[in-house]
């Protein structure tokens, strides 16, 4: 069945600030089919699990961010000198991290107007 155009609206507000499949139950699909549409609409379906806090030590972050600027050692290796996961330094290449605390990303979008409009068209 094709997607209406609520759908896609409440999905590409939705993406990335819930796991996958409690989108699908929003919907009222399949994880797969949620899966294929983002894909085929180039929207991330990436999930960092918001509301987690992740803290490390501000002077940790500036070594992690020294030794990234010297370009040569893996980030791998970075963390096993700082001692933090690789995924921590990974987040902080990509500025996931910002003093000490992850960053979450700002979305102001009320989605009840969506999901009420959605009860229209499943009823």
């Amino acid at each position: 069945m094709p997607w209406s155009r609520q759908e896609l609206e409440l999905l590409e507000s939705i993406a990335g600030t819930m796991p996958t499949s409690e989108i699908a139950k929003l919907l009222n699909k399949t994880p797969s089919a949620v899966s294929q549409c983002a894909s085929r609409q180039q929207i991330s379906l990436n999930y960092y699990g918001f509301g987690r806090e992740i803290i490390i030590d501000e002077s940790t972050v500036d070594e992690i961010k020294r030794l990234l600027s010297l370009g040569y050692i893996s980030s791998r290796e970075i963390a096993r000198r700082t001692n933090v996961k690789e995924s921590y330094v990974a987040g902080i290449k990509a500025e996931r991290f910002r003093c000490g605390k992850k960053k979450t990303p700002k979305r102001n979008v009320s989605h009840k107007h969506l999901i009420g409009s959605l009860n229209t068209v499943f009823c």
